[in-house]
């Protein structure tokens, strides 16, 4: 019953037009925000909450969209919290996190995408059944 649920999710058309953009925009809105609430207490290059934003992005949209909220948050992140990289003398470590975070991103991208593609071909019928499909109906 979970696989069902699992194999379902995974076929489940992702989000187009403005429901992608929207998902895009909260998942970049809402990690700022987290970020911007402990920017006293955590200081320095933390990408870390975009991660599962990232994750949850990779699974709702298409693989290039889930990418650009990972190049979204880079860009937030640079520009909120680190500044302008003219100025660019305190927060050495940038560079090497948005790095850091972008390789993660792109691994978690190609991830979902493989497995939404492997969940597709399963569910397809064989191309040696010549067209027939044998299923179950009220158990028999």
């Amino acid at each position: 019953m979970i696989r069902n649920r699992l194999a379902q999710w995974l076929r489940a058309p992702v989000l187009k037009g403005c429901m992608a953009l929207l998902c895009g925009i909260v998942a970049v809105a809402l990690p700022t925000m987290v970020r911007a609430a402990v920017n006293g207490t955590v200081t320095g290059c933390e990408f870390t909450p975009y991660l599962p934003f990232v994750l949850l992005s990779a699974i709702m949209l298409r693989w290039w969209q889930a990418s650009l909220v990972s190049l979204a948050a880079v860009a937030i992140m640079g520009g909120l919290f680190v500044g302008p990289l003219d100025e660019f003398h305190g927060e050495s470590c940038f560079l090497s996190a948005a790095g850091m975070f972008l390789g993660a991103s792109a691994i978690i991208v190609a991830t979902a995408a493989l497995v939404r593609r492997v969940v597709a071909d399963f569910q397809r019928p064989g191309e040696n059944t010549n067209g027939i499909v044998f299923s179950l109906e009220k158990g028999q």
